[in-house]
């Protein structure tokens, strides 16, 4: 995946594991999760105090490893190839603009067409 997040761009390789026909769901819903890493850079504007320029703001970027997780359902149509689903990636980053910055709840809704 490719993601658009702090100004920057960052990849995730994922590996998950989809379960269909799970005991006491319809046929047409399906659950994954899985984990991952991620890394790329981060940007961001930052306030500055120099002596010879005074107060000023300057973008500032950082590099980002992190650690991610996944966990959701999947609306599987029948006469269509495409799912619909809903999920979420908490991530941990252990590089970056922070030291440590953790998103347990990073939601995102998506369809997938299957090939």
């Amino acid at each position: 995946m490719v993601n658009w997040r702090d100004g920057g761009r960052q990849v995730t390789a994922m590996k998950y594991f989809h379960r269909y026909k799970v005991d006491k769901l319809p046929n047409f819903l399906s659950l994954y999760y899985g984990y991952g890493i991620h890394a790329g850079y981060a940007k961001w504007d930052q306030y500055i105090q120099d002596i010879e320029h005074g107060y000023y703001w300057e973008e500032v970027s950082a590099p980002v490893i992190g650690l991610d997780a996944l966990i959701g359902i999947s609306y599987d149509l029948e006469r269509l190839p495409l799912s619909v689903t809903c999920d979420v990636k908490p991530f941990f980053d252990f590089w970056g603009r922070k030291v440590f910055k953790a998103m347990p709840l990073d939601l995102a809704v998506s369809a997938i067409y299957h090939f």
